[in-house]
């Protein structure tokens, strides 16, 4: 099932507050978690009465799912403008594993991976909705990229799709248990160029044509 924001019927509202709403509610969800949030404090926090919460959303599920709709839109976007440069298959991973793992690796989506990991009992079709926006989009379009350097000659693989998660392997390692039970943890560029390096070394003496 696909994300769907929950918006009451009528006319619109004003879009301004609706979106002030889902910034501070974004960042209370963040900071404290969606069971110790009230509807109150998002109203406070977004500078408007609670009784235009409630025009805009109809409970805090339906503002904590628009929060998470809006953050797959995010990595929707990011990952369609991932460009895929030329060059060695080496060379192409390197800049793809660099970007992916920046982005991912970011403060934000960490924080929000450790906000849907809490919830998913509650809101199944929210962290499903987030995985195919980013997680799996990033993986096929990896995919998309050995199955070309298949057809090159550079890789040799009859699973291009295994293969692929076999490099992810590589790249995240522990990090996102280590982010996910280690408070404050954080990766910086130096740290990431070591990682996706790496795995690129380990996954070409695996799966490069002179194996």
């Amino acid at each position: 099932m696909e994300i769907v924001e929950h918006r009451p019927r009528g006319r619109p509202k004003d879009l301004e507050k609706r979106a002030a709403i889902l910034q501070a509610a974004r960042q209370l969800f963040f900071d404290h978690g969606l069971a110790d949030v009230k509807i109150d404090q998002v109203a406070k926090a977004a500078g408007v009465s609670k009784m235009t919460v409630y025009a805009n959303f109809t409970d805090k599920a339906a503002i904590f799912e628009s929060v998470v709709a809006e953050e797959s839109s995010r990595m929707n976007d990011a990952f369609a403008q991932l460009q895929v440069a030329a060059g060695s298959i080496d060379v192409v991973l390197m800049l793809f594993g660099t970007e992916f793992m920046t982005f991912l690796m970011s403060p934000e989506v960490m924080r929000l991976d450790r906000m849907l990991g809490a919830e998913m009992n509650s809101h199944p079709d929210a962290g499903q909705g987030f995985y195919r926006a980013g997680p799996e989009r990033m993986w096929q379009a990896l995919c998309d990229v050995l199955v070309a350097a298949v057809a090159r000659g550079e890789i040799l693989t009859d699973d291009p799709r295994q293969a692929a998660e076999d490099l992810i392997a590589l790249w995240l390692g522990m990090v996102p248990l280590q982010y996910r039970f280690t408070e404050g943890m954080a990766i910086g560029p130096a740290t990431i160029a070591r990682r996706v390096d790496h795995g690129v070394r380990i996954f070409m003496a695996a799966y490069g044509r002179n194996v």
